[in-house]
């Protein structure tokens, strides 16, 4: 029972740890994805500018 417990806690441990990465590597990818939407918004913006 106690060598029981004591893997689900390791499996908690190493859970709870690799969520939080999961998490912040999200979050810098829907950041750059962001960034590359604006920029690329920018860009046709310009393009039509300069068209006319």
């Amino acid at each position: 029972m106690k060598v029981a417990l004591i893997t689900t806690v390791g499996g908690l441990i190493v859970a709870v740890i690799l969520q939080l990465f999961y998490n912040y590597i999200l979050s810098k990818i829907d950041t750059l994805t962001i960034d590359m939407e604006d920029a690329s918004i920018r860009f046709v913006d310009t393009m039509v500018k300069y068209n006319k």
